[in-house]
């Protein structure tokens, strides 16, 4: 099930709902996550041990886009999650992570559903969905007298350009 519900995308390609919609939906936020590094845009609960080879302030995380942190347990116990802050690949905290040290950390990546989406990721996902639809081609440019079509470019992940332009905020580092 996606995300993004199939209205939403028939109201952006001006057509009716159809069945088919939801496949395209489906394989397109399938695209997204692998472009964007990740398993999947769903709500997602991870615990995951990181162990900072430098003392620093800020752990990068295996999972991502990361929407929230639950908790952050190290030698000394629980930390402040007051002073614990979050990136899109990364858990951060205003005192710094000591070298070596075990951090558990119970953390919150994707998202519930479109409502609770970035809007620009949503416009890209419904891009892609039209890209899908479309054949994977976007064409760029036509000429009707000796006929002539030109496809926008891809980057090197396969998808639309324009997705890459829409999502680089969330993307892995």
């Amino acid at each position: 099930m996606s995300l993004i519900e199939t209205q939403t995308l028939a109201e952006y390609l001006g057509i009716d709902d159809t069945p088919s919609l939801q496949a395209h939906l489906d394989m397109a936020e399938a695209l997204a996550a692998s472009a964007l590094g990740s398993d999947t845009l769903e709500l997602t609960t991870r615990t995951e041990v990181l162990t900072p080879n430098i003392t620093r302030k800020t752990l990068p995380t295996n999972y991502g886009p990361v929407t929230a942190v639950t908790s952050l347990t190290g030698l000394n116990g629980l930390l402040d999650a007051a002073r614990t802050q979050f990136g899109n690949w990364a858990i951060a905290h205003l005192d710094a992570f000591s070298a070596k040290e075990e951090i558990t950390a119970v953390y919150v990546t994707g998202w519930a559903d479109e409502a609770t989406m970035p809007a620009s990721l949503k416009q890209a996902i419904l891009h892609l969905s039209k890209w899908v639809k479309d054949g994977a081609r976007t064409v760029s440019a036509e000429k009707l007298g000796d006929w002539s079509v030109s496809f926008a470019p891809e980057n090197a992940d396969g998808v639309p350009m324009m997705f890459s332009t829409l999502t680089k905020d969330w993307m892995r580092p």
